[in-house]
């Protein structure tokens, strides 16, 4: 089934031989309606009428296949070798549904707590360093991985949180195994799509405390915003979208809410860039609104750069102290 590959080479080619394909089937049909005997106009609506289905479909799979799949095969060649410091170590996690992940781990003191981070689509985890400089600073473990179909780890399709929460629920448990790091102190961290990962993992996790970084909390209004150019098309497309996405074992994404699955009682710091233009902040502000246990801070940011942001020196002081009064300080 497409919902559960290992290669993204080889589903790539698989991607891009259906599209292909589709694209010949529709101009093969409006050929052999043209060739029909009648009049220009006759010949013409019965060549729209007959490539008319086969548009649709393909429109429909574009979107689902290019989003969920062909969307992270070329970025994750930039991270195929993440950067690992001389006191840090590579980690191999196995998920509950059999994939292999890529992380680093960066040791803390012992004793001390640790932190889980999560970054977006198309990115890895060393968009987290500023961040892993920092809570090093803290005394705390730090375990940054790559979610499936990204950098180092198995897999080639895209959820967006729907099936990730397992790669966190396997990052959590590797980091409550060590010895050196106190199991019941854990925190995880996620920009973009990984914060709405954390989020929607959030409830069933045995943490803490959560960060999101300017979260995909709601994906309807992304969809929406993203599929604004289709103008007309957009409904009957999107509704083609939900079809495959179910066909794949999947929610369709004009029903994916992350923020809908998290914990209502676990304390969750969310921060967002006032210039966002990926993910609007408005569902941030929305997300402070609706739940006591969120706390929002707005930064003077984008959506890439928030996880420097956030780690530098006007910034970070409001995280280190959530993180300090959820985890506590290691005593030296």
């Amino acid at each position: 089934m497409l919902a559960w590959p290992r290669s993204p080479l080889a589903l790539s080619w698989l991607t891009g031989g259906i599209l292909f394909l589709g694209l010949v089937a529709v101009v093969h049909a409006a050929r052999a309606a043209w060739r029909i005997e009648g009049s220009r106009p006759a010949r013409v609506a019965l060549a729209l009428v007959a490539a008319a289905p086969g548009v649709y479909l393909l429109a429909a799979a574009s979107v689902v296949l290019v989003n969920t799949q062909l969307v992270v095969v070329p970025a994750r060649l930039f991270h195929a070798r993440p950067a690992i410091g001389a006191d840090e170590r590579a980690v191999a996690l196995e998920t509950s549904d059999g994939y292999r992940l890529g992380a680093t781990y960066t040791p803390g003191v012992e004793g001390a707590g640790a932190v889980l981070l999560v970054h977006g689509v198309s990115d890895g985890r060393d968009r987290w360093l500023p961040w892993v400089a920092r809570l090093r600073a803290m005394d705390l473990h730090v375990l940054r991985v790559d979610v499936r179909a990204h950098g180092t780890s198995e897999g080639a399709v895209v959820t967006y949180g729907q099936r990730e929460t397992r790669d966190v629920e396997a990052a959590l448990a590797w980091l409550r195994g060590q010895p050196s790091i106190d199991g019941g102190a854990l925190a995880m961290a996620g920009t973009s799509m990984g914060g709405g990962i954390v989020l929607a993992a959030s409830e069933r996790a045995r943490v803490r405390a959560v960060i999101a970084l300017a979260p995909a909390s709601s994906y309807p209004p992304l969809v929406a915003q993203r599929t604004r150019l289709l103008g007309p098309l957009r409904v009957p497309i999107l509704n083609g979208t939900a079809h495959l996405a179910r066909a794949m074992g999947q929610r369709p994404m004009t029903s994916w809410r992350p923020a809908a699955r998290m914990s209502r009682t676990l304390p969750v710091l969310v921060a967002h860039g006032g210039a966002d233009r990926t993910i609007d902040p408005a569902l941030s502000r929305a997300l402070a609104a609706e739940h006591p246990n969120v706390r929002l801070i707005e930064l003077a940011c984008g959506h890439d750069e928030i996880p420097a942001v956030s780690a530098g020196d006007d910034a970070w002081p409001a995280f280190e102290a959530f993180l300090a009064a959820h985890l506590g300080r290691p005593a030296r």
